[in-house]
């Protein structure tokens, strides 16, 4: 049987991870969410503005979506045609709807915009992306999206966010943050009896 103060031990140290995993996605300004996808398209929903990011090195005025995982199967080569089913921001037009292939070693989307994304902002739009080709593995064992600002090598770019289909970012800190506390309400009642 558990001892009353290991019982309390555990429960802050969930409400401490809990609530500094919840401060560390107040950081996020954007969130990603809602993500999946098909062999030529993706789907995401995003929230919030680009005021907390870092300027990268070069095209700021460049979004793109990496694949990471073993999720890009295409040729490599980059193939035209991508199509936006709106601006990924709602104060920022597509100059250009860009591109899918490999590039730099990792393999990408690109849309580029009429000027920097620093002032960028978006409210809880979803996206839909349509590749020219089937560039997607839709049985890929580990599919992670990168979503990120500029356009150079990985190491100059300012990653926005990350997701994997059919995860949803929010509910892991909040769940630990209530485990924690309905867990020290507990032993706070069953001291009192």
């Amino acid at each position: 049987m558990v001892s009353e103060k290991k019982m309390k031990n555990v429960s802050a140290l969930l409400v401490l991870v809990g609530c500094s995993l919840m401060a560390s996605m107040a950081n996020a300004t954007l969130v990603f969410s809602d993500v999946s996808y098909t062999a030529t398209s993706v789907t995401f929903t995003v929230d919030g503005d680009m005021s907390g990011y870092a300027t990268p090195t070069s095209s700021t005025s460049q979004f793109r979506i990496i694949y990471d995982g073993d999720l890009y199967i295409g040729d490599g080569l980059f193939d035209g045609g991508n199509t936006w089913s709106r601006s990924v921001f709602d104060n920022e037009t597509i100059n250009n709807s860009g591109y899918t292939g490999t590039a730099l070693g990792y393999s990408y989307s690109w849309v580029s915009f009429l000027s920097s994304l620093s002032d960028a902002t978006v409210s809880n739009a979803t996206i839909m992306l349509s590749l020219a080709e089937a560039d997607l593995d839709v049985n890929a064992s580990n599919p992670l999206f990168t979503f990120a600002w500029g356009n150079n090598e990985r190491t100059d770019l300012t990653i926005l966010g990350r997701a994997t289909p059919g995860l949803v970012p929010a509910p892991a800190p909040l769940a630990l943050l209530g485990i924690g506390l309905a867990a020290l309400g507990y032993s706070r009642r069953k001291k009192i009896y």
